[in-house]
């Protein structure tokens, strides 16, 4: 995805080059005056006069002084008689080419300087670019005397960075990339504000806060430093004494909606903190939650505070406020698209759930305490040790058999998953559940599935009938066990069938594991619109509920089928967001894997080579083996880039090797996939005859449709793929299709022009039932042009129209170093015009882009 910035600099380039004046709007911290400053430069190096005017605060009372420190001469006089003189100057200056005017700061700017500025504009109809703070009028004066004239000015409202634009600017100011549960913590501790992001790693550095360890950049501590405070004393400065209040208040509560608050704070004061950006509302299901901005600012109040002001405010708290106990947090949009609130709301909501169970654990010592105080740390980074000690410390603890079951499966899931001990806890479920009377089929359906998981070939022979349960929980349990077995075996209808039965018994209800189950199944039955509307209304019902480990499930998911459908810009804003939410990002187990494999095949496939080599190293120091489901096994990233490289036979070697592992381990859904990826790339007579042993034994459509269409790929023949697609349209495939008529068509051409002409009427034909036209008909060979990220940066702007001169002042290179850049990579995509080289990306970009339905 294109900078934000890059798009708002070439919109700014062709607004003040027409003659138009531009306010450059954003929150203290969102790089107004860096993005000012290189719109400044930009014109600077085309020659143009430029006058830059610095809003001081200190010299507001004083006219003129801004003016007169800018070198104009005749405002050093500072009085109003200079005025006109002044404008005459600058006018002058004006007539002997092209001018513009920039001030930065407007906001402190002295109204009689801004007045000699608007003289000159009207009179001789100059570009004049401003840098004033988010929530003020706009084009009044800056003492706030209202214009009777309509502002004929653009407004250029710079965002806060996205997720993977504060990724790269971090990466790039700390010369490596950052962990993602650091990433995430930066993330919502700043709101996506970059200058406060920069201030808080950098302090972070000098006080080895976050420190470099194994290539990437780690908190190990608290990022708070006190080193911050006056940075964020800065932006409460102008506030009323009832504003901070409220501020603090916020930060004391936590998450909170405005009808609890409006019991002690009046609705104006809400609004008046929205407008100065230090307040966001959030819709939340008919309420409003409310969210301090930037969330440092939250930081600041919990790290300093005066006792008796904290005292006064707890007071105020306590007396005059009547909180709903049953009032839930149950939705949260940000209608503008950004997760950084969101993701806020889910730290705050895990470190207020850890410190209570924390607390209740200290208070009790009871094993629905220990319970639910694991069940908070797991949520949390890096506690295994405190997790540890708390089993330790309620292993022999009073409880039913419902509260011991749980807290044995808790255990046994820390033991395999965190331990990496699958044996030993699979063991320990066995041994433990004769214990249970009422409860011990629920262990022991849960040490099939560990080792289904972790060791392979999950022995359904262990357990009994489903219907044996005694309990609605024991049959739930036994049913989940046999699903996920068979789902991993290629039984995709006895594996629905298990599923129909829980919701039989629960309803609709179901458990992330139970959920994943079905959108796999609903996926291997070549269901995948329906499997792609099951993961995206997943996401949203989980996002409500503040829930990352649902959104983990359903987003993994969703982004496995968007792979499928070759939908990769779809696919690469699902990862973008689950990235963002951070820890826990071992929870539900692999699911980090899969979406670190994900990302490395996305990124190979733009060519974010950087990215691609990060997520690689990131799914390598997961410790977890490759999991049962399908883009959960390292191979298939191996194999992507190697396919990318051009190297079709290794890419093919990688899923054949990657098959024999699943298939041995009981992965057969899996395994089959990954065989028939490896005959697309490079048909051998023995892979072939390897997939006619073994595929035929997987009972799930979507394999079956691959091997219709890795057959016909393989043997070179068009009448072959002409019925290979009319059989992948039957069944659902119509991506599959499409490319099989195509390729029929070229073979065909010149040798019989009807038919070749009948092949490409019935893949235009396909075409048209697609919504999204484009998608990505390489499958695997999606060769990629090896593009620096300069490269990638300078193409995209030539691309966009800007000359050689704009990119060099965008970039900080010379115009040689630019003009160098652009030959390079023209030669390497095969482009000799601008044009092209736009039609080159335009191309790359709809080969990973939008397909609905298309594999």
């Amino acid at each position: 995805m294109m900078h934000s910035r890059d798009q708002f600099l070439a919109q700014s380039i062709d607004i003040v080059t027409s003659g138009g004046s531009i306010d450059i709007v954003g929150d203290r911290g969102s790089g107004r005056t860096t993005f000012w400053d290189r719109l400044r430069n930009h014109f600077l190096n085309e020659t143009w006069y430029v006058l830059t005017i610095q809003g001081v605060p200190a010299f507001k009372n004083y006219p003129l002084v801004a003016l007169a420190v800018a070198g104009v001469t005749a405002a050093r006089e500072g009085r109003t008689s200079a005025i006109a003189t002044a404008v005459e100057e600058i006018s002058e200056h004006l007539r002997q080419g092209n001018g513009a005017i920039f001030i930065d700061d407007w906001d402190d700017l002295d109204d009689a300087t801004w007045g000699v500025v608007c003289a000159v504009q009207r009179r001789d109809g100059i570009p004049v670019i401003i840098t004033r703070a988010n929530g003020g009028a706009a084009r009044i004066t800056p003492g706030g005397l209202l214009s009777s004239a309509m502002a004929v000015t653009y407004t250029i409202d710079l965002p806060t960075f996205r997720y993977d634009e504060l990724d790269d600017a971090l990466s790039d100011r700390l010369g490596g990339p950052v962990d993602p549960a650091t990433l995430s913590r930066i993330y919502a501790k700043t709101g996506g504000n970059v200058g406060l992001a920069f201030a808080l790693v950098d302090t972070a550095v000098r006080e080895r806060r976050l420190e470099r360890q194994e290539g990437s950049w780690i908190a190990t501590r608290d990022m708070w430093s006190n080193a911050l405070v006056t940075m964020i004393e800065s932006l409460l400065e102008h506030l009323t004494p009832e504003q901070r209040d409220t501020l603090e208040t916020l930060s004391l509560l936590g998450i909170v909606d405005v009808a609890t608050l409006e019991q002690l704070v009046p609705s104006h004061t809400f609004e008046e903190l929205e407008q100065q950006s230090l307040l966001e509302l959030y819709a939340a299901g008919g309420r409003f939650l409310l969210n301090v901005k930037p969330p440092l600012v939250v930081e600041y109040f919990r790290h300093i505070s005066h006792p008796a002001r904290r005292l006064r405010l707890t007071r105020a708290l306590q007396d005059g406020l009547v909180l709903d106990p049953g009032v839930e947090v149950d939705a949260v949009h940000d209608d503008a698209g950004h997760m950084a609130g969101f993701v806020r709301f889910v730290h705050e909501q895990r470190r207020a759930r850890l410190l209570v169970t924390r607390a209740e654990w200290n208070r009790l010592r009871t094993r629905r305490a220990a319970v639910d105080y694991v069940e908070a740390l797991i949520a949390s980074p890096g506690r295994i040790e405190e997790i540890d000690s708390v089993f330790a410390a309620s292993e022999h603890l009073a409880g039913d058999d419902t509260l011991v079951a749980k807290w044995h499966l808790l255990h046994a899931n820390h033991i395999a998953f965190e331990h990496h001990e699958p044996q030993r806890a699979i063991e320990l479920l066995r041994a433990t559940a004769p214990e249970l009377d009422g409860s011990g089929l629920i262990l022991r359906a849960r040490a099939v599935e560990i080792e289904d998981f972790l060791i392979g070939n999950g022995d359904l022979s262990t357990l009994p009938t489903p219907e044996s349960g005694r309990s609605v929980e024991e049959r739930i349990a036994l049913h989940r066990a046999f699903a996920s077995v068979l789902n991993t075996q290629g039984n995709i209808a006895e594996s629905k069938s298990h599923i129909d039965a829980i919701r039989r018994e629960q309803g609709d209800n179901l458990d992330p594991l139970t959920a994943l189950i079905e959108g796999l199944n609903l996926a291997a039955d070549c269901e995948l619109s329906a499997a792609a509307a099951f993961a995206a209304r997943g996401m949203d019902e989980a996002r409500e509920r503040f829930d990352p480990v649902s959104m983990r499930v359903y987003g993994y998911l969703a982004a496995s089928v968007g792979i499928v459908d070759g939908r990769y810009t779809y696919v690469e804003e699902t990862l973008d967001t689950l990235f963002s939410i951070g820890e826990p990002l071992h929870e539900p187990p692999f699911m980090q894997l899969g979406l670190d494999i994900m990302s490395a095949v996305v990124a190979t496939r733009r060519g974010h080579k950087r990215l691609a080599q990060q997520r690689v190293i990131d799914f390598e120091r997961n410790p977890l083996p490759d999991g049962p489901w399908p883009l959960v096994f390292r191979g298939y990233a191996y194999a992507q880039l190697a396919a990318s490289a051009g190297d079709f036979e290794r890419a093919g070697d990688i899923f054949e090797e990657a098959g024999d592992r699943l298939w041995a381990r009981g992965a057969r859904l899996s395994a089959a996939q990954s065989y028939l990826a490896s005959i697309e790339l490079s048909p051998t007579k023995q892979r072939l005859a390897k997939a006619a042993d073994l595929v035929p034994r997987v009972d799930a459509k979507i394999v079956s449709s691959h091997y219709v269409f890795a057959k016909a790929m393989a043997s070179g023949k068009p009448q072959a793929m002409m019925a290979a697609g009319e059989e992948l349209a039957e069944l659902k495939r119509p991506g599959m299709a499409m490319i099989a008529f195509r390729t029929a068509s070229e073979l065909l051409a010149g040798e019989d022009d009807a038919a070749a002409e009948h092949a490409r009427s019935r893949f235009e034909a396909l075409r048209e039932l697609i919504p999204a036209a484009d998608f990505d008909a390489s499958r695997f060979k999606a060769v990629t042009v090896d593009l620096t990220d300069r490269e990638r940066e300078v193409a995209r702007m030539a691309a966009s129209g800007m000359t050689n001169q704009q990119i060099a002042i965008a970039l900080s290179l010379s115009v040689r170093t630019v003009e160098t850049h652009l030959h390079r990579l023209m030669r390497k995509t095969g482009t000799e015009r601008r044009s092209q080289l736009k039609e080159y990306l335009e191309f790359e970009a709809s080969r990973s882009g939008y397909s609905t339905n298309a594999q």
